[in-house]
């Protein structure tokens, strides 16, 4: 366009320019109770991080140090567990969330963890079509609408596909949902989204 400053009001003409030629979709911002149950779930998240790093320290730590271990992991545990009875709730709180929670449970291996998410998530969740949802989560889906299954396939998604921090998690949880329900299946070398 041969605009080559970088300014303010030079940014907003061209973001103005783009919305005008391209006529982007617009998206759904999350409601309050998604926001709830992305900011639980992250919590929950972090506090199973903290978990697993603590559990790795009991293998090398001296008496004195295990016993504040074992108190500080006997809290996350408490703590994890007031998370997943409020995510129960919060998947509950309205109807949209609700239907939406319970008609993604109904994929063999996604439990509520992974409703979880994917309710919080993605307002988009409903709204877009399944090639352009997986391409928000980020993750593939073939002309057939099967997400090929293959470790070599799932490095190289968690490697390339997701660009933020939030994409790389649902990236991920999706992947394992599909991996657990999976499992010893007939057709494994492909899951149907």
């Amino acid at each position: 366009m041969g605009k080559r400053a970088k300014t303010d009001p030079i940014d907003a003409w061209m973001i103005a320019y783009f919305v005008e030629v391209r006529l982007p979709d617009v998206v759904p911002l999350p409601t309050v109770n998604q926001e709830r149950i992305a900011d639980l779930r992250s919590l929950r998240t972090d506090l199973l991080k903290t978990r697993g790093q603590y559990t790795n320290r009991l293998e090398h730590c001296r008496a004195e140090a295990r016993e504040h271990i074992e108190k500080l992991l006997a809290s996350v545990a408490v703590h994890i567990a007031e998370l997943d009875a409020k995510l129960r709730e919060a998947l509950r709180a309205t109807p949209e969330d609700a239907l939406k929670a319970a008609l993604v449970r109904t994929v063999p291996g996604v439990g509520p963890v992974t409703a979880a998410t994917l309710v919080g998530e993605l307002p988009e969740l409903g709204k877009l079509d399944r090639r352009r949802l997986s391409a928000l989560i980020g993750v593939v889906i073939d002309e057939l609408g099967y997400l090929p299954y293959s470790n070599q396939l799932m490095m190289r998604m968690s490697d390339v596909r997701a660009t933020s921090a939030a994409s790389r998690s649902r990236s991920r949880v999706v992947e394992r949902a599909a991996q657990a329900g999976v499992g010893d299946h007939p057709q494994a070398p492909f899951v149907q989204l």
